[in-house]
Order: structure tokens, then C-alpha cells, then sequence
């Protein structure tokens, strides 16, 4: 427009100067540049030295342009600028860029700017997310959608680097599936952090009700993951892991101070693992740890709580289970790897099934156990020839410092590998159904007292023999003023134990460091030491308090629960004493 205007502009003026005469040119007055921009602007509202003119609807950084992708002050189509720090809201806030609370990125445009599809990674991408921490707003957060039954997927594949996300929430932070959606999916080349968010009501039909991880790790701190459920029609289907699917390629998984409550796997198919938590076989040795969590409420016909197969280092420290329920198969089911366990409680749990065997700890997995408490737990069965039991441990089981007073009809505590080994150092062990073993299973297996145990007695198990410290044939009545209390967790009573021979540190670190010299092939050698480690490693140590965290003393009383008075020395306290490590 504004070269024919200036053509035309022209030809006028040389049809005015060709009537004018030679005096007339010469005293004619020529027009700038700067003039005849002037005059085009009069005409066609263009400054050509504008580009940007507000006025212009084709200048593409028109604010008033909705088809802008790159306007700032358009909040149906922000800039997201690189930040380490984003905002998010349910519905977006000012300019919604994530800048800051005031100007909060809404939920859609989140999606949208840490989905990837599949073959889109770019580093440029990945370098503009990794480190980035996301800052959501009390609200509701849908992550699934019909365009997205699985739930929002955050995956990196084919990156060069692993990409750290963290996802953190305010009180009344809710991630959820509505009842009819996965929430997350997260995959490859991702290291995925969740603090302080509610996981509610994500439902799928594979694997994982909350989240299904593959080939990434992932934590969560002060989370809450409740309601969610799988309902595939069999195992191959995707029937476990009510509310947590760790694939095989998992590298590590953490939850720490995390409530598990009333996830379930919903299907008529009989094998189905892990109601609230699946960890399948891991390709090489991996860590997942549970430390400060609660599990409650949480159903599946085997293990309600926890499942894990081979290869795993599972590691379980202050966690309680309370009022989970399966038909068979224990609140933890193990089909290999190891399993620590260290100051936590099983109470009022149950199973249904006659052929249930363990009601807490059920399969062929490595445990070593400190600390613990298991009480109120049943089989509520009452068919002749039931096989309940608390522990089947199965192959190789290592029990220091811990109480169990259960009524199990076929034993409290079985072993059924001929190769394998168990060694029992400074416990409570009281089956009170009437005139049933303590111990039970395969008699070719090593079965080793360390001394210092109060048991109610064995009878038919021939590999095991007494110590000379143990206490035989107690009952609760043993044990003065003895009570449950629910609040710490702890299985209480008034001591010492009358004519008890009490244990020292030494004793029990005897039995870990040297009594149980049992290794797993590419998973861990020498596990008694690496327990005693991993027990050492704590603030405090974890062999030096008793289950609720207060100084053991000189003597340790017998099980979970060290209490006042008795066989101390005044000030004589361990918590602050350096280890003895016997070999």
C-alpha cells in the first residue's frame, strides 16, 4: 500500500513542477523522507519506523492480536519463561506464565509444558526443566482426562541426562484420577519428587491405580496416597499395584512419611499383589525404602500393604500397619530379595483364607528385623486345619529386639527352606492359641537361639535348642501390667522380667554381625553385617533405642519395649556409646 501511494505521490509532483516555471523549481520547496512518512501515516494509520504499532492488526506482537502465541499480556496463550521455580493453580492466576503466585500457571497449560509425547524430547526441553520445581496451589488437580486414561505421562526418553522434577504442594494439594483415570505415568530418563500432595482416586486398568513408574526413580515426602484401585481382569492384565506400580527397571523408590490408606485391587482373579505398593522383579539389585509411613485400610487377596519380588533391597523403618486385610499372603508378600524392617508395628491386621500362611510377613524373601512389634493380628478362620502363622519367613530370617504375641493355630514364626537360616536374639515370642509351637516348618534348616529370649515353647522342631539365657514357657501374665498401646505402637509392660538373664548391646550385635553370615547371590552379601550398618547409620542408632526411639540401657529387656527401672545402672545409657562389633 505504501509503495503505491508513493508512486502516485510522485507523479504528481512532476505534473505540478512541468507547469511551473525554471524560477518557480528552483524556489520549490522538496519534501523529506520524514515529511512523506508523515503523510503516509495521515492516510494509512502505518509508521514505518513502528513495526510494532498497536494500531496495526497484521503486526504479529499486537497485543490485541489473539492469535499471538509469543503476547505476554494474552493469558489464554502465555510466554512461559525458563525459570527454576513455577507456579500452578487449578485455574491460573493474571498473566499465567507460573512467574509467581499472583500470575500462577492454570493446570492445562502444567500439562502441556511437562508432557511429552513420545519421540518430542528435545534437550532444549530438558535442560529448560531439569532442576525445576513446580509450586501447586491448595485445589483439586485432575492429571487424567478421556484423551489420557493413563494418567499424565512425564518421561524423557532418549534424553542425555536424567531430569529432576519436583512437584510440591500446599495443605489441600489433590492430585486425582476422578475415579476413572490413572494419575501419573512417569517414565525413562526422569527422577521425579512429590512433597507434601494427596494422590486420591486414580483407578486404571493396568498396573498402578496412582502411579506406574518405569525406568525412573522416584520419592515421595509427607504424601498422602488414598482411594485408588486397579480392577485389570488377571495378573497379566495389570491387577497389581493398587496404588503404586514399580516396574522392573525402576533404579530406586523412596516414601517417607507417607499414609497409605484404603487402596485396593478390585478383580475376581486370584493372583493379584501389593493393594497399596507392587515392586516387581528388579533386572539388576534396587533400593526402595518406606521410612514414617502408615498403611491403613488397604486391601488386595494377597498382601494388602507391600509386594516385592526378586532383586530388591526393600528397607522398612517407623512404619505401622493397621487394619489392612487380605485373604492370604501376609500384609507383606515376598517372592525373593531382602527385607529390612526396623521399629515398626503390625497390629489388628487379618487374613481370611484357612490356607492363608503368614498374616504379616508372608513368602521366600531374606528379613532381618529390629525393633518390631506384632500384636492383635489374626486369621479370622475357624476351619480345622488352619496353616496362619505371623512370620513365614521361609528361607532365611534374622529377629533381634522384637515382640510378637499372636494366637496362630499352626506356628508363630515357620521356616520351610532346608537351606536356609534363622537366628533369634533377645525377643518376646508368645503364641498364645493353646499348646502351639512358637517355631514350625522344615527341621533340616539351621535354627539358632542367640540367648536372651522369653518364649511361650517349642515343641516338634527338632533343629532348634534353647540357650542357656532364653526364658521357656512364658505367657502374657509374664510380663507385669502388659498392654497394647496404640498410640506408640508399643506392646508395654512393668519390668525387668523376674530371673530373666538380660542382653547386652554385645549380644545382640553378636547375632547380627556374626551368627547370621548369610549372603544373596547379586543382591547382598553378608546381610546381618549390612543390617547392622544400615541400623548404624541412623540418628539414633537404630540397635541402641528400643521401638519408640527412647536409650536402651545397659540390660535390654526382652522384645520392642525397653521400660523404667529394674537391672540398669543410673545414667548407664547405650544411646551415646559407641557400637560393639563382635566377629
Amino acid at each position: 500500500m505504501k509503495k503505491y501511494l508513493i508512486i502516485l505521490f510522485s507523479l504528481w509532483v512532476v505534473f505540478a513542477l512541468g507547469s511551473c516555471s525554471t524560477a518557480e523549481i528552483r524556489q520549490a520547496h522538496v519534501l523529506t523522507q520524514a515529511e512523506i512518512d508523515a503523510h503516509n501515516k495521515d492516510i494509512t494509520g502505518e509508521d514505518p519506523d513502528n513495526p510494532d504499532n498497536p494500531d496495526n492488526p497484521d503486526n504479529p506482537d499486537n497485543p490485541d492480536n489473539p492469535d499471538n502465541p509469543d503476547n505476554p499480556d494474552n493469558p489464554d496463550n502465555p510466554t512461559i519463561p525458563e525459570l527454576d521455580d513455577y507456579y500452578v493453580s487449578v485455574e491460573g492466576a493474571g498473566k499465567k506464565n507460573g512467574s509467581s503466585v499472583a500470575d500462577a500457571m492454570p493446570l492445562a497449560t502444567f500439562k502441556d509444558y511437562v508432557r511429552m509425547e513420545e519421540g518430542s524430547v528435545s534437550e532444549v526441553r530438558v535442560e529448560a526443566l531439569d532442576g525445576v520445581t513446580f509450586h501447586f496451589a491448595a485445589g483439586t488437580y485432575p492429571m487424567g482426562d478421556t484423551d489420557h486414561p493413563d494418567g499424565l505421562a512425564i518421561g524423557f526418553d532418549g534424553a542425555s541426562k536424567v531430569v529432576r522434577l519436583t512437584f510440591e504442594g500446599a495443605v489441600g494439594t489433590v492430585f486425582t484420577g476422578t475415579k476413572t483415570c490413572r494419575i501419573l505415568a512417569v517414565s525413562n530418563q526422569t527422577r521425579l519428587i512429590l512433597k507434601g500432595i494427596t494422590l486420591a482416586d486414580g483407578n486404571a486398568f493396568t498396573h498402578g491405580g496412582a502411579i506406574y513408574a518405569t525406568g525412573c526413580s522416584l520419592s515421595l515426602q509427607d504424601c498422602t496416597i488414598s482411594g485408588n484401585q486397579t480392577k485389570g481382569s488377571s495378573a497379566k492384565n495389570g491387577n497389581n499395584g493398587g496404588a503404586i506400580y514399580l516396574a522392573k527397571d525402576v533404579t530406586s523408590a523412596s516414601f517417607k512419611d507417607c499414609i497409605f490408606s484404603d487402596n485396593k485391587i478390585v478383580t475376581t482373579d486370584t493372583d493379584q499383589y501389593g493393594g497399596a505398593v507392587r515392586i516387581e522383579s528388579a533386572e539388576e539389585a534396587n533400593d526402595v525404602t518406606f521410612d514414617g509411613c502408615t498403611f491403613t485400610g488397604n486391601f488386595a487377596k494377597q498382601a494388602p500393604c507391600i509386594s516385592v519380588n526378586a532383586k530388591t533391597r526393600l528397607k522398612i523403618n517407623r512404619c505401622t500397619f493397621s487394619g489392612n486385610s487380605a485373604n492370604s499372603r501376609g500384609m507383606i508378600q515376598m517372592a525373593g530379595g531382602v527385607v529390612f524392617l526396623n521399629a515398626s508395628t503390625f497390629y489388628d491386621n487379618f487374613t481370611t483364607d484357612n490356607s492363608a500362611w503368614g498374616v504379616n510377613l508372608h513368602g521366600k524373601g531374606y528379613v532381618c528385623m529390629n525393633n518390631c512389634t506384632f500384636y492383635g493380628n489374626r486369621n479370622s478362620s475357624t476351619t480345622a486345619g488352619n496353616n496362619n502363622v505371623s512370620v513365614n519367613g521361609y528361607h532365611s530370617l534374622l529377629m533381634t529386639n522384637c515382640t510378637l504375641i499372636e494366637s496362630c493355630q499352626l506356628g508363630l514364626i515357620r521356616i520351610d527352606d532346608a537351606a536356609g537360616k534363622q537366628v533369634l536374639c533377645n525377643n518376646i515370642l508368645i503364641n498364645t492359641a493353646e499348646g502351639k509351637s512358637v517355631l514350625v516348618g522344615n527341621t533340616s534348616a539351621q535354627t539358632l537361639s542367640a540367648g536372651h529370649n522369653a518364649m511361650s515353647g517349642v515343641s516338634g522342631f527338632s533343629s532348634f535348642t534353647a540357650h542357656a539365657t532364653d526364658m521357656m514357657n512364658c505367657t502374657e501374665d509374664s510380663f507385669d501390667g502388659h498392654t497394647y498401646q496404640a498410640s506408640s505402637g508399643m506392646y508395654a509392660w512393668n519390668g525387668p522380667l523376674a530371673g530373666f538373664s538380660a542382653a547386652s548391646q554385645a549380644d545382640v550385635t553378636r547375632a547380627m554381625t556374626n551368627d547370621f553370615n548369610v549372603s544373596l547371590s547379586g543382591v547382598m552379601d553378608n546381610l546381618g553385617a549390612a543390617f547392622f550398618d544400615w541400623l548404624d547409620g541412623m540418628s539414633p542408632k537404630g540397635y541402641a533405642v528400643d521401638g519408640r526411639g527412647e536409650a536402651r540401657s545397659a540390660a535390654f529387656w526382652p522384645g520392642a519395649y525397653q521400660g523404667e527401672g529394674g537391672q540398669d545402672l543410673p545414667g548407664d545409657s547405650l544411646i551415646d556409646m559407641d557400637p560393639v562389633i563382635i566377629h
